[in-house]
């Protein structure tokens, strides 16, 4: 929360909000490009990370297991979970561990 906090003070960083799709949701997901986000059914929050090479992105849920998917012409899926668009390349190098919880 004193991320959130943070921000409603200083103004909010650079964000990039992608559609994601999910047998039991859909809706949009926030990313912010210290590695966390927040969205999608239930607004859930957690941390991401894009690998080196660009070819997957982990999504590291707090209250579910890890999502890791693969970049499509689209964006990026594993079959379950379908997140439509890209995240900005300078935002590649962030580990999920060392995000900034919300």
């Amino acid at each position: 929360m004193t991320f959130i906090h943070k921000y409603f003070v200083s103004g909010w960083p650079e964000t990039r909000r992608l559609k994601a799709v999910h047998p039991s949701w859909q809706g949009e997901l926030t990313f912010f490009p210290n590695g966390a986000f927040f969205g999608g059914g239930m607004n859930p929050n957690g941390a991401w990370r894009i690998s080196a090479d660009g070819r997957t992105l982990d999504i590291c849920w707090k209250h579910w297991t890890r999502d890791v998917l693969v970049r499509n012409p689209e964006g990026y899926s594993n079959g379950t979970l379908n997140i439509i668009g890209l995240l900005p390349g300078a935002w590649q190098n962030i580990e999920c561990e060392s995000a900034i919880p919300l």
